[in-house]
């Protein structure tokens, strides 16, 4: 049965797309709104309010690019081509559900297709005695809009904890819960003038103390934080790539901070990362890897760093929560990193970000697979072309 939009009654609120960026193509062409798009089109926020468009923007197949000449056309190329809060199964028509576009694999979109919008289910709610088979406590009841930087300040008004991904823009009730992210507690920023193999080693051999410590480690980018663990746990926990690093490099920069609330923490603006301007792929790293083979993997990570590639490693210990009450993969109990891989997303050269991709499948993500046999990727963080 083909699929016309007229067969939808006006109750069932179906949206037709029409690109955020149409503003700067054609007819509805407008210089300052389109100035502002191109201002703001790697940041996640500019897609908040939309029904449709997506942050990854190499899953848009580079349609109506603001980028792109004013006189370029304006198609829709793979966004969903609808979206609707009510869908009838009877028309047989591709679905995706989304909420703020908020992906790195473009799952929230699809050519054709229709999908259903969440976001303004944001209802929030606290209940006070919440019992179940495996808890009885405080709960909080969120709508599958709510995103997660809400839920933290809503569960530190009521001087509670809740736990949730570290990019604000996501959302809490869509995602994979699996307990990883520590989103209160203490504070650590460390950087290094210079990326010498010497304090790379001593961090990561270090790993290990500090997850099981209770840290949850970001490397190289900042924070690393710790629920409930005291700020001289922390700093001794940094002292031997402290120590090391003063032997080669002694003017650095080490901060820790002790913070009572969320609230005051999220005062302190650490930037995060951006969806929109990145191209990434990434895999699980088991911590025999790091206790057995640390060489391998230092030098796998610095054959990519060479390459121009960025890493990110995302570090905790999953396996410190009964596997009867946390819904997850069963390798992140063995994973000590997750490896996030990437390069920047060139808005102005679409085949150059081809070329990326493919040097992160055929190049990259092999070296990391071969430190571990069997290994694993976080599917929100993973390469689209992974073949494994």
């Amino acid at each position: 049965m083909r699929f016309q939009p007229q067969t939808f009654s006006s109750e069932r609120h179906l949206i037709a797309t029409v690109p955020i960026t149409a503003v700067c193509h054609g007819e509805t062409y407008s210089a300052a709104e389109c100035d502002a798009i191109r201002a703001n089109f790697g940041f996640p926020e500019i897609r908040l309010s939309s029904s449709f468009s997506i942050m990854s923007p190499l899953f848009t197949n580079n349609s109506c690019s603001p980028f792109s000449v004013k006189e370029a056309p304006c198609t829709l190329g793979n966004h969903v081509s609808y979206t609707t809060i009510e869908f009838a199964a009877e028309y047989n028509i591709c679905l995706v559900i989304r909420n703020t576009g908020h992906d790195y694999n473009g799952k929230s979109t699809g050519t054709g297709s229709l999908a259903i919008w969440v976001r303004e289910l944001s209802d929030i709610e606290l209940i006070a005695k919440y019992e179940s088979a495996v808890y009885t406590g405080r709960a909080i009841k969120v709508g599958v809009g709510v995103l997660v930087k809400d839920v933290y300040a809503f569960a530190d008004k009521h001087e509670g904890i809740a736990v949730g991904g570290n990019c604000p823009t996501i959302s809490l009730a869509g995602g994979f819960m699996y307990g990883m992210t520590a989103d209160q507690g203490k504070l650590i920023t460390a950087t290094t003038t210079e990326n010498k193999d010497l304090v790379v080693r001593t961090l990561i051999a270090s790993l290990p103390a500090m997850v099981d410590n209770g840290l949850h480690v970001i490397w190289t980018l900042p924070p690393v934080t710790g629920v409930g663990v005291s700020q001289t746990t922390i700093n001794k926990l940094f002292d031997p790539t402290l120590n090391t690093l003063k032997q080669i490099c002694p003017q650095y920069r080490y901060e820790s901070y002790s913070f009572s609330s969320y609230d005051s923490y999220q005062k302190l603006k650490i930037p995060g990362p951006n969806v929109s301007d990145t191209i990434i792929g990434g895999r699980m790293i088991p911590r025999s890897v790091v206790e057995e083979n640390i060489d391998s993997f230092i030098t796998t990570i610095r054959s990519n760093i060479e390459s121009n590639f960025i890493i990110v490693g995302i570090t905790q210990d999953v396996s410190a929560h009964s596997s009867k009450s946390v819904s997850l993969n069963p390798y992140w109990r063995e994973a000590l990193v997750n490896i996030a891989m990437g390069t920047f997303y060139y808005y102005e050269d679409y085949e150059t970000n081809l070329k990326n991709q493919d040097v992160i499948t055929k190049e990259l993500i092999p070296k990391l697979a071969a430190l571990a046999a069997d290994g694993a990727a976080y599917m929100n963080e993973a390469h689209f072309q992974q073949p494994d």
